[in-house]
Formats: C-alpha cells, sequence, structure tokens
C-alpha cells in the first residue's frame, strides 16, 4: 500500500487506513521585506528537500495600514479603513501563493498562515494600549477588530482563488494569563468567525492556539478542519486532545528540544512512541514553529523517522484512541485549566480588561525585563523603583547585633580633644626636655643665633666664580698651547 502526499492526507483527516502518518514541518523564514518571488522560491525549496505532505507557507507581512500611521491614543484606532486584501505586503504574499501552487502541481496541499484580528492590531499597535481602549474607550477598539476583520476575509478570498487547500488560522489570546473566557468571547469571537467564514469551503482549514496556559473553551464551534497546540508544553496532551476535539489534530514533534536532538534519539522516539503516533486522524507537525537556524539533519532524520512508521504499524485494535486514554499516565492529564493565580506586578493576569487596572495606576510598559542585577532593587511597581527598607531588614539569624548609625554618638557629644601638652608622660620614664633646656655638645663652638650670622654684604669674600670655557671640537684646529711662563730671575740685557 503506498499513497501520495494528497490522498495520504485526505484519508488521515477521514479517519481511514494509510501507509504511514502524514507528516509536515515548518519555520519563519523572515522574508516578509522581500518580493514575492523570493518568499516562493524559498517555500518551493524547502518543500522539494523535505517532502512533506503539505507546505505551510509563513506570512510575516505586518497589517497594510496607512504608510506612517501610529497608533498612540485610543482615538487613533478610528483611522483604520477596509482594505481590499491586496495592499503592500498582503499582495507580495498573493503573489507568492500563485507561484508556489503553480510549482508544486498539484501534488502537495497548501494552507497559508492567517493570524486574528487581535493579534494584527497589537503589532501594529502595544497590547497594553489595546487593553486600555477596550476599558476606557471601547468604541475605538470595536472599529478597528471589526475593520480588520473585513480586511482579512478580503486578503482570505483571494488567497484560496490562487489554488490553495486552506489556512492556518492563529489565534494568540485564548490564555488565562491574557483574556479570560469570557473576554475572548466579547473582543476576538466575533471577529474570528468572520475571517473564517470566508474561508469555510476551503478542505483543510487549521486552528493554531498559540502560547501557555491555553483553554479551548468557545473554539471547538469555530468552521475548522483541524487544530493545532503546543500539547508538550500547554494544554491537554495529544491523546486526549484527540479525544476532546474530536476532529483531526496536528503535532507529535516537540517544537522546543527538536534542534537539539539527534539522528539516533529520533530514531528511538518513533520506535519508542509509534502506538501514539499512528493514533487516527492524526498528522504529525511540531505544535508550533521550529528554530529558523535548526539543521537540515535533524529534518531529515524526522522524515526518516516517520518512513520507519511503515514497518511499526501496530496490530488492529491496539493504536485505538480509547485504549490508550485508559492508561495510567493518560489519566493524570487534567483536562480543566489551573487555578487563576495570583495578581502579578510584572505582567497581566487573566481578565485583565474587567478587573481594571492594578492598585497603584497602570503597569508600566517595559518591552524587556531583563534580571535584577541589584539585590537591593526589587522588580518593578508602578511607582518606578522601590529599594528595601533598610530599618524594615530583618537581622541576620545568629549573627551579631546590627550597629545602627543612629546608635553613634554625634561629634557634638562626644569628649574633647586632648591637645599634646595634656597627654600624660608615660609612668617610669624620664622627664620630657623641651628643645630649648637641651645640653649643648661639650667643646663644641658656641650655638650662633639666626639673628646673629653675618650678612652675605659684610662678609668675608669668596673665591672668584670660575667661568666655564668650552672645549674644543675634534675637527676645529687647535691653537697652539701657550708659551710656558719663564722662571723668575735677573732680566737679560739686549747684548747677552
Amino acid at each position: 500500500m503506498h499513497l501520495n502526499r494528497v490522498d495520504r492526507l485526505q484519508a488521515a483527516l477521514a479517519g481511514e487506513r494509510v501507509d504511514r502518518p502524514p507528516f509536515s514541518f515548518w519555520h519563519h523564514f523572515g522574508l516578509q521585506h522581500m518580493p514575492g518571488e523570493a518568499l516562493a522560491a524559498a517555500h518551493l525549496a524547502f518543500a522539494r528537500r523535505f517532502e512533506p505532505d503539505f507546505l505551510r507557507v509563513m506570512n510575516d507581512h505586518p497589517y497594510p495600514a496607512p504608510a506612517l500611521m501610529s497608533i498612540d491614543r485610543p482615538s487613533d484606532w478610528a483611522g483604520l479603513e477596509v482594505l481590499n486584501g491586496k495592499e503592500a505586503g498582503w499582495g507580495h504574499q498573493l503573489q507568492a501563493l500563485e507561484t508556489i501552487v503553480r510549482g508544486l502541481k498539484g501534488q502537495t496541499w497548501v494552507v497559508d498562515t492567517v493570524y486574528s484580528p487581535w493579534t494584527l492590531l497589537a503589532r501594529l499597535g502595544t497590547r497594553e494600549l489595546m487593553i486600555r481602549t477596550a476599558r476606557e474607550n471601547p468604541g475605538f477598539l470595536r472599529h478597528a477588530l471589526d475593520m480588520v476583520a473585513q480586511s482579512l476575509a478580503n486578503y482570505v478570498r483571494h488567497a484560496l482563488a490562487t489554488g490553495i487547500q486552506g489556512i492556518f488560522y492563529c489565534v494568540t489570546e485564548a490564555r488565562h494569563d491574557r483574556l479570560s473566557p469570557a473576554e475572548f468571547q466579547e473582543w476576538c469571537a466575533p471577529y474570528d468567525r468572520v475571517v473564517l467564514q470566508a474561508a469555510q469551503g476551503a478542505p483543510f482549514n487549521i486552528l493554531h492556539v498559540h502560547g501557555s496556559r491555553i483553554y479551548f473553551e468557545g473554539l471547538k464551534d469555530y468552521p475548522i478542519g483541524a487544530a493545532s497546540w503546543a500539547h508538550f508544553h500547554a494544554g491537554p496532551g495529544l491523546a486526549r486532545g484527540l479525544a476532546e476535539w474530536d476532529r483531526p489534530v496536528l503535532g507529535g514533534l516537540d517544537e522546543a528540544s527538536l534542534h537539539r536532538q539527534t539522528p539516533g534519539s529520533l530514531h528511538h522516539y518513533f520506535q519508542r512512541n509509534a502506538p501514539e503516533l499512528w493514533l487516527p486522524r492524526l498528522v504529525l507537525t511540531p505544535g508550533c514553529s521550529l528554530r529558523p537556524d535548526i539543521s537540515p539533519h535533524i529534518l531529515d532524520a524526522v522524515r526518516a523517522g516517520v518512513e520507519s512508521l511503515r514497518r511499526l504499524r501496530p496490530p488492529e485494535g491496539q493504536s485505538r484512541l480509547g485504549d490508550i486514554l485508559e492508561r495510567p499516565e493518560f489519566d493524570q492529564h487534567a483536562t480543566q485549566p489551573r487555578e487563576r493565580p495570583q495578581r502579578r506586578a510584572t505582567g497581566p493576569v487573566e481578565g485583565e480588561i474587567r478587573q481594571g487596572p492594578p492598585p497603584g495606576g497602570p503597569r508600566r510598559v517595559f518591552r524587556k525585563e531583563a534580571p535584577w542585577r541589584s539585590d537591593r532593587e526589587e522588580r518593578p511597581e508602578p511607582g518606578g523603583f522601590r529599594r528595601y527598607d533598610r530599618e524594615s531588614r530583618p537581622p541576620r539569624e545568629g549573627g551579631p547585633q546590627r550597629f545602627e548609625r543612629d546608635d553613634r554618638p554625634r561629634r557634638e557629644e562626644r569628649l574633647p580633644r586632648r591637645e599634646f601638652e595634656d597627654r600624660p608622660r608615660r609612668e617610669g620614664g624620664p622627664p620630657r626636655r623641651e628643645f630649648e633646656n637641651r645640653p649643648r655638645r661639650e667643646g663644641g663652638p658656641p650655638r650662633r643665633e639666626f639673628e646673629d650670622r653675618p650678612r652675605r654684604e659684610e662678609g668675608p669674600e669668596g673665591p672668584p666664580r670660575r667661568l666655564k670655557i668650552p672645549r674644543p671640537q675634534a675637527d676645529a684646529p687647535q691653537a697652539p698651547p701657550p708659551p710656558p711662563p719663564e722662571p723668575p730671575g735677573e732680566e737679560l740685557s739686549p747684548e747677552s
């Protein structure tokens, strides 16, 4: 039994028998600043290199708002209008989809990535501004979400016209640490359905719930064909998620640790988990995007591991979902979300819109919170940095008593400084002799006082100062030495 990629994927989505589970993986290429031809070439090379059963086309283009539009106040959301769906980066994406569909020649299904209206607005402005607008001026935010949802619906219609088989719809706010289920139903779900209704006729629409501490309340009635989430790190496990969604599920590969694996470890993973990977209506994919710098050898090892599942097909009845859910390790997975934590001063919590701002004012926006280097500083508070109070710190256990600075005597209260003459003499020592009372040296000249010394004018003449005569140079002609002085004696007459 050998199926091509399209037939294998269709059979797996319908829960029918397949030769091996279908698979796919993806990562961001970072080509949103390039034209559509470059984006298409990168995806076609990726598809021909690894041969996945379906290709997800990455779409990192921002919302095509007017040039240099700045969203700084709640009223700025009112400047958004409905777009045709072919503006700016969306036009390049549509061009890339046409080239990819034409290059694959119908041998591989193609899905395009589409982000929810809330996610696009958070990238256009800031999420903190959206929360504040929803709390203070909800009309502006509803207008912006409605405009973006209609623009996305127009783009999805143009994308399906290129020949793709569906969209990969990403939702980022279905998380207990961001919006509560009630808030999600009020601010996200109505606009998500506008976009999904435009793609309802496609055979392979995927809903991806992004993030940690996710919930599925209100998402199961979305018009989608499959569901995806990071089941290794968030939400229910793979088998329980299949039972909970009652539709095809994407998963089975850990996106967080796949880049650290080796071909040998991946081979053992597929050998050990073959019964779970052969579950019906399962498409083997990572729970989220892989790292862009992942080695191609790792992706080749994943493909080889999927091909090895042909020889590891479990006997009939051993890969049923009910049998796997009855195992003890699956009973430990809780289907209900964890309890909501207490409000933290470093980030939003569940129900942030309805709960209002935290005590002390709204939280300051920190783009990147680095680890604190000083042990005297606490985490940021709404009023700024707060340091430890010296008096409120408890003393060390078992240490000496802390000497407080206030207990020290002040300078005015200290004892007066003792002068040199007031110091007590050493006991048993000789009496201190003053400088004037020192005895003179025996046999020495009398001591001359400073005033008795003669001045320079009245003193004896010193020897004449010797003049410095320059020495002759070696090359210069030397003068003859002077004649020696005549010895003293009688003068000679001219006749002699």
